[in-house]
């Protein structure tokens, strides 16, 4: 072991002597004059008490001119120096760093040595590496280069065996060609990766590029170009590394959710311009509805018509799906209970008239589930057909169930020719209260999975009967909305409400 320096008493100073005595790596320090102050380790002695050694004697130079004096003079300057350097015979690796005082000034250099005699086998491990990573990059969709430059100019590129993969051309292509690498940039984005490359060499750091390239196949393709600067001592750019991947998949995905979500906004303005913007008034009766849209468009609908003969109608309904194609058959199914309830009264020829149309007008295998009720309020008779829809229900004044009204047939554009039955009548009476939903409401599920339910459906209609029509559907979709979050809703909320109120039409309840 070299002699230890005064002051070098500590467990770990001891054990770093002990490491070096055993190497032949060296550690040494300076003061701002760049004389040596101390050092363990490697070819060289300590320097006595009284002074040191200079730069020229400790490693054997000639001058003070040269990569070992830059590499300290950078340290002094806060940043850290590397050079190679020939020391008693024998290639040495030497980096060194600043050293600062209590007071955060430099006070000097800390440097390290280690001898490079493996280079040779540490260059083949490296080589070794680089091929196994080559072979890695190649079955991927991803590949590295790196372009060396002499005073700001690209000097050489070299492309990964990757670049096969992800553009068709081979590396040794790109040697023999120097300008493959822009010309098979797309032509719309020529113009902004010259611009990328012109701020590089500016000495900007920049984001991640994405452009499209074409292929050797002719494929258009799309890039994302990562690019990480190297710059020597003085800052200048002396290389840098890129890694490019294919990120074809991800545009696609990209420009796809792009169009759903065109498409759901469309869908969105189609079912709010068809649904109802007030409540209709028939004697006799105070109406009240309530929509609240899920996050992706749902296929819910509901109106208000007045029927031959004065007969208060109704229409609840739900298009299977979501998106676009549910939204055009609400509207088409919208258009032909207005045309149909205009022309009859018979609530289940209603249904069959409008399921032969839509087995017509539907291509693929969606359907759609509809309540239909007719009310006469002269009378208070309500006369039902459902096509596959949940119940609705008709509470009494105390708000107990009265009647259930149950399904009667098919979804329709189901089946062509579906009969569908006229549900058992009810005769309302004054505070009796009729409640329409779309399965949004009942079927809302909570954090734990369980549904809204028509329990608690019943429930707060029961709560709310003494309030507005159009408060009760309204505290019905909120109390299924509360219960459904945090959780995503996947479906519209929809409730139509009818008050029996006999005002305006004595006969009512008679």
């Amino acid at each position: 072991m070299k002699d230890t320096p005064a002051g070098m008493n500590t467990e770990m100073e001891h054990a770093i002597c002990t490491l070096l005595g055993a190497t032949e790596s060296v550690m040494w320090r300076t003061d701002v004059t760049l004389r040596v102050v101390c050092s363990v380790g490697g070819p060289a002695k300590w320097a006595d008490a009284e002074g040191g050694r200079d730069l020229t004697e400790y490693f054997g130079l000639d001058s003070l001119d040269g990569p070992v004096t830059s590499a300290h003079r950078a340290a002094l300057a806060g940043r850290c120096g590397s050079c190679r350097h020939s020391w008693m015979g024998k290639p040495y690796w030497l980096s060194v760093a600043p050293v600062r005082g209590e007071g955060g000034q430099i006070v000097g250099c800390a440097g390290f040595g280690h001898p490079i005699t493996e280079q040779p086998r540490l260059e083949e491990a490296l080589a070794d590496l680089e091929d196994r990573y080559d072979e890695l990059l190649t079955a991927t969709t991803s590949y590295r280069y790196t372009v060396k430059l002499d005073n700001g100019v690209p000097l050489q590129t070299e492309h990964g065996a990757g670049c096969v993969a992800v553009t068709g051309y081979k590396p040794e292509e790109y040697t023999a060609d120097s300008d493959l690498w822009i010309s098979m940039v797309a032509p719309r984005d020529v113009a902004m990766v010259r611009r990328h490359i012109d701020r590089l060499l500016a000495g900007e750091e920049l984001p991640p590029l994405e452009h499209r390239i074409i292929r050797k196949d002719g494929q258009v393709r799309w890039v994302r170009d990562t690019i990480v600067r190297h710059c020597d001592n003085q800052g200048r750019l002396v290389r840098y590394d890129g890694l490019v991947e294919d990120i074809t998949w991800r545009k696609h995905a990209e420009a796809e959710l792009r169009d759903r979500d065109l498409q759901l906004a469309a869908a969105q303005k189609i079912q709010q311009r068809f649904l109802p913007s007030q409540s209709p008034r028939f004697p006799g009766l105070e109406t009240g509805a309530a929509f609240v849209p899920a996050q992706f468009v749902a296929g819910d609908y509901y109106d208000y018509f007045t029927m031959p003969g004065g007969y208060a109608g109704f229409a609840v309904g739900d298009v299977s799906g979501h998106g676009f194609a549910p939204a055009l058959v609400m509207v088409c199914t919208h258009m032909l209970f207005r045309i149909l309830a205009h022309t009859t009264t018979d609530v289940a020829r209603i249904l069959s008239l409008a399921n032969t149309a839509l087995i017509r007008e539907i291509e693929d295998d969606r359907f759609v589930t509809v309540l239909l009720v007719r009310i006469d309020p002269s009378s208070g008779w309500l006369v039902y057909a459902s096509a596959g829809h949940p119940a609705g229900y008709v509470l009494d004044r105390d708000g107990q169930v009265k009647a259930s009204l149950d399904s009667t047939g098919l979804p329709l554009s189901v089946v062509p020719e579906a009969d569908y039955g006229v549900g058992s009548p009810v005769t309302l009476e004054p505070g009796d209260t009729v409640l329409l939903v779309t399965d949004g409401v009942t079927e809302a599920h909570g954090p734990m999975g369980e549904m809204f339910g028509v329990q608690r459906m019943l429930a707060v209609a029961r709560a709310n009967r003494h309030q507005k029509a159009a408060r009760i559907a309204q505290a019905l979709c909120d109390e299924a909305a509360r219960f459904a979050a945090p959780e995503a809703r996947e479906d519209d909320l929809t409730a139509v409400v009818v008050k029996v109120t006999g005002q305006g039409h004595p006969a009512v309840g008679r």
